[in-house]
């Protein structure tokens, strides 16, 4: 006498599995195969130039935006003079937009942080979050009260 039970224990596992794998595919072609779709625009390697701005489109001009950001600390270090430095965490919201270097402006006792990005326009890209962290060097604060805004976040401190 054989027991036909552990066989269609199997036939239901395997079929059970099966809308995993379909959407395991999915997000594959979702992440790696549709930003292959976009380099049509790029130049060969093997000397053609690239197309003129009239043949593109209005789809690669790059887009500039701010970053979003979650929060920022302003941190003092030990050192002798205190040296300062903001901590921004945020985030790229997606797998074609590239954070742009901080630009730090000073006036007075008001320091502002902006953190761009840019995302060409017109391209379909996975909508992936990536963690953004990053430290920038204020150096050294003269004693005050100082207002520090990052991407329009602001907040206060005092320094000795």
């Amino acid at each position: 006498m054989s027991n036909p039970a552990p066989k269609q224990q199997s036939g239901r596992r395997f079929r059970a599995i099966i809308p995993l794998i379909i959407a395991g595919l999915i997000v594959f072609a979702i992440i790696w195969l549709i930003p292959l779709a976009t380099i049509h625009n790029q130049p060969s390697a093997i000397g053609a130039s690239p197309a003129s701005p009239s043949s593109v489109g209005s789809g690669a001009t790059p887009v500039r935006n701010l970053l979003p950001i979650d929060s920022f600390d302003v941190l003092a270090m030990t050192t002798y003079p205190e040296q300062y430095v903001v901590r921004v965490q945020g985030y790229i919201p997606d797998s074609c937009a590239k954070a742009r270097e901080p630009v730090v402006k000073r006036d007075g006792f008001q320091i502002a942080i902006t953190i761009g990005m840019n995302r060409p326009s017109g391209v379909i890209c996975a909508q992936v979050a990536t963690p953004y962290k990053r430290s920038i060097q204020l150096g050294t604060l003269p004693p005050g009260s100082y207002q520090i805004s990052v991407n329009g976040k602001t907040k206060m401190i005092q320094t000795h």
